[in-house]
């Protein structure tokens, strides 16, 4: 397979050079890098298709949806094919599941040498090739040899548990140290001590008069004393604001002091309010510790909870308090500990019915909302709750028992020690994830060349940069990258930038980028099939926009970790020594996964799939100028209310200085109506009404003006996942038989035949009539956004004309 030599080998860019980027553009260099392979492409085929006089860019963006969105994406780029050919895309954007197909498009054109592998090159021939029924085979992609593979994925899940355990039990057990040397018998409980340090007997010895328990409390002696300081402070404060605020201290001292930015909230006294803060609340947490200690010690003498004898219906003691902790952790919590599990494992579940909830009106849909965030904070309080208890359960073992704490602390540092070899990629569900979608979507088009276990087609998974993209549109993989922790993106709450695979350039505005064969050399295991897999991995701690932040701690513990840690671009030459990789201590990033202690600047960083800042793989081609995109929508949108787009739209207006203007309401209106027509059907047995659609419409992008002052504009043809009655009859039927189609939940990604082929030929119905039935034939009408004193029949002739221009066809002719 030819191989540009240069192909990936880039220096790092930073994105905020002003020399190399101008506001809402790509820095130039990875600019120069991929139109280079833009024009080598067009190039190769001029004799096919002459497009080298075409002066910009044209681009397909396949949406977010596991299966059902990559299934659609099938049936979409086969219309595209079969009616217009790819010669004319410059640009494949993806991501998440339609990723899954537009990766495996890029992979099996590679073995193919060009060959379009969903559709037979042979006129008038419908059979599948064996790449589609290859993907059809897999599309139950996450256990597709049934029970032996439930049982190898249990095993990998248990592996990581096991593995986040030997991370864990070393902090567990120096904390349990930690509170045996402050306090190693069960009378100590009742002690302000410090690992050793009596605060009772330092004041005696100062001839200060102490009493058993120290001044009447059973416990929160240090928490008190800090309590106060915090008062004081805070009554010193108040005064010093007022005396630096009023008009004596302003005349005679401010205009000879040094002008301090934010003083008010950056000052030296904030800054000591926030360390007084801090310290109060850890000084709150250790005393916690054998408050709790000493109503288990209780318990014990009287063989039974102790709520039940310092509680009474009218008091709440210190006592009590202590007892309900106590009840809680050792009691309520190991019961409750499995269900909260249960909970964190349909986290996406929850968090999608909450999302959708917040869009819907009415009792029913805020009866499910109050109960998913209930299922949610339930889940985030049970699994810490369950740690905490082990670690009470190993205190209260060491009391009174001189050697255990010591045994604890020589345990803690052996597994510790042991920890450091543990990489939280190898032992997290991504590689499993990986693998799975692997299989299913990257193989050897030839099929002579099979595995001998299964006679599947053979795996074919390159490294992007040796992806030849004179073969195929230039790939670009959208991925999140997740900087929960950084200043950089949450000045907006975004919690994520943008962050792509390509085969010249890796990276994103906030790391910089750099290129994709330097920062392979440097990731071993980064190839096309990891670009997939992180772009898809839609269930992780750390979720981008949609983090639920509660929940980081209870995801991470039980593993539930689909994304990836990747060495941070800034920090890429290509040239690592074999020191610096064997000293790669990944283990603690776990605990940056945990608490989302995340940033651009970290040495690694945390990505997860795409759709959790955008999920139409729109914005890397509007970021790119593209003048022709199509899109094609097949996320999960039940109510039609195209929430991707409206949030692209946000994102492309503040970040690029795009707008868009697009009539999706029309798709929306009768897609609805179908619907209400099915529920009829249902009552009744009325016809479904047919309509040509619409299932897409034209929208019109404004770009600004270019570095020339000319204004560029752009055409969007925006394809949905929509129904209007005019599918095949096998597509009715379906829907008739699941409502919910072609918005079925992700959470589903186990397809059959039937459901995979009602959502490709669903989308292949579409796309065909998008491309021939309407902006290949003159007249036909489609929903269209009109500029400033044009009427609708000229802003659809300006459309067609863009179009074709840019796909380089003419006419109405199928393609073969």
């Amino acid at each position: 397979m030819p191989e540009e030599p240069e192909r990936g080998d880039h220096a790092y860019v930073d994105a905020h050079d002003p020399n190399l980027c101008r506001t809402g553009y790509l820095p130039s260099p990875v600019c120069k890098a991929e139109e280079a392979a833009v024009k080598r492409r067009r190039d190769s085929f001029k004799n096919k298709r002459d497009r080298t006089g075409y002066k910009s860019f044209t681009g397909v963006a396949l949406s977010g949806g596991g299966i059902r969105s990559a299934s659609f994406g099938l049936g979409a780029l086969q219309g595209l094919q079969a009616f217009s050919g790819l010669e004319g895309i410059d640009y494949l954007s993806t991501v998440s599941g339609g990723g899954y197909i537009g990766c495996s498009l890029t992979a099996a054109t590679q073995s193919s040498k060009g060959q379009f592998p969903f559709t037979s090159p042979k006129a008038g021939d419908f059979s599948d090739t064996d790449s589609v029924r290859h993907v059809r085979d897999f599309s139950n992609y996450l256990i597709p040899h049934g029970a032996l593979d439930i049982v190898t994925a249990l095993g990998i899940i248990g592996r990581g548990l096991v593995a986040n355990a030997l991370i864990l039990a070393p902090i567990l057990l120096f904390f349990a140290w930690l509170t045996l040397a402050s306090h190693p018998t069960a009378a100590s409980l009742d002690q302000p001590r410090f690992l050793g340090w009596n605060l009772a007997d330092a004041l005696a010895a100062q001839g200060i008069a102490t009493s058993t328990p120290l001044w009447g409390l059973h416990g929160f002696w240090f928490t008190a004393i800090v309590a106060a300081l915090n008062l004081i402070f805070l009554i010193f404060w108040a005064f010093a604001k007022s005396i630096s605020t009023s008009h004596f201290w302003q005349a005679a001292f401010t205009a000879r002091r040094r002008t301090v930015e934010s003083a008010e909230l950056r000052g030296g006294l904030a800054t000591f309010s926030k360390i007084l803060f801090f310290v109060t609340l850890i000084t709150l947490v250790f005393e916690t510790q054998p408050f709790i200690l000493r109503s288990m010690v209780a318990a014990r003498a009287l063989g039974s909870p102790s709520y039940r004898s310092v509680c009474t219906v009218w008091t709440l003691s210190g006592d009590c308090i202590g007892a309900l902790l106590h009840g809680w952790f050792v009691y309520l919590t190991p019961i409750l500990a499995p269900i909260g599990a249960a909970f964190a494992l349909f986290t996406k579940y929850f968090g999608d019915i909450v999302a959708l909830s917040k869009k819907a009106t009415g009792w029913a849909p805020w009866l499910k909302k109050i109960a998913a965030m209930a299922a949610l904070w339930f889940a985030a309080i049970v699994i810490p709750s369950f740690l905490w208890l082990l670690y009470l359960l190993l205190s209260f073992a060491g009391l009174d028992q001189p050697s255990i704490p010591w045994l604890y602390l020589v345990a803690a540092a052996i597994m510790g020690s042991a920890a450091t070899l543990i990489d939280p990629n190898a032992t997290s569900l991504y590689r499993l994830y990986r693998d799975r979608l692997a299989k299913a979507f990257l193989f050897n088009t030839n099929p002579a060349l099979r595995d001998e276990k299964y006679g599947d087609l053979q795996a074919y998974e390159p490294k992007l940069h040796q992806i030849d993209t004179n073969l195929c549109p230039y790939p670009i993989v959208n991925a999140a990258l997740n900087i929960e922790g950084s200043q950089y993106a949450n000045k907006r709450g975004r919690n994520a930038d943008f962050f792509v695979f390509t085969p010249e350039y890796t990276g994103s505005e906030a790391t910089g980028y750099v290129g994709t064969r330097n920062i392979e050399q440097e990731e071993a295991a980064l190839d096309l099939g990891s670009a997939m897999a992180i772009s898809a991995a839609a269930l992780s701690p750390n979720m981008g926009a949609e983090t639920i932040k509660p929940l980081a701690f209870t995801l991470t513990v039980l593993n539930i970790r689909l994304g990836y840690w990747l060495r941070n671009p800034r920090y890429v030459t290509g040239r690592r020594t074999w020191i610096s990789r064997l000293f790669d201590v990944r283990s603690f990033l776990l605990f940056k996964e945990m608490f989302s202690w995340i940033t651009e600047k970290s040495a690694t960083v945390y990505l997860t799939d795409g759709g959790h800042i955008e999920n139409l793989g729109l914005y890397s081609l509007l970021k790119r100028r593209c003048e022709v995109i199509f899109v094609v929508d097949a996320e999960a949108d039940p109510n039609l209310g195209f929430g991707s787009f409206l949030i692209l739209e946000r994102y492309a207006r503040i970040d690029l200085g795009v707008t868009i203007d697009l009539p999706w309401p029309a798709i929306r209106y009768r897609s609805l109506a179908v619907n209400a027509a099915f529920v009829k059907a249902a009552a009744d047995g009325s016809d479904i009404p047919s309509a040509p659609g619409p299932h897409w419409a034209a929208g019109e992008i404004q770009y600004g003006p270019d570095a020339n002052g000319v204004a560029q504009t752009g055409v969007l043809i925006y394809v949905k996942a929509s129904l209007s009655g005019d599918e095949s009859d096998y597509i009715l039927d379906y829907k008739r038989l699941n409502p919910s189609f072609p918005h079925e939940t992700t959470g589903d990604q186990f397809f059959g035949e039937e459901q995979l082929e009602a959502y490709r030929a669903l989308g292949f119905h579409i796309m065909k009539g998008a491309i021939l039935q309407d902006l290949l034939k003159p007249d036909s009408a489609f929903p269209v956004a009109r500029r400033d004193g044009e009427n609708e029949d000229q802003a659809r002739r300006r459309v067609r004309a863009t179009v074709c221009a840019g796909l380089g066809v003419a006419g109405a002719q199928p393609k073969h």
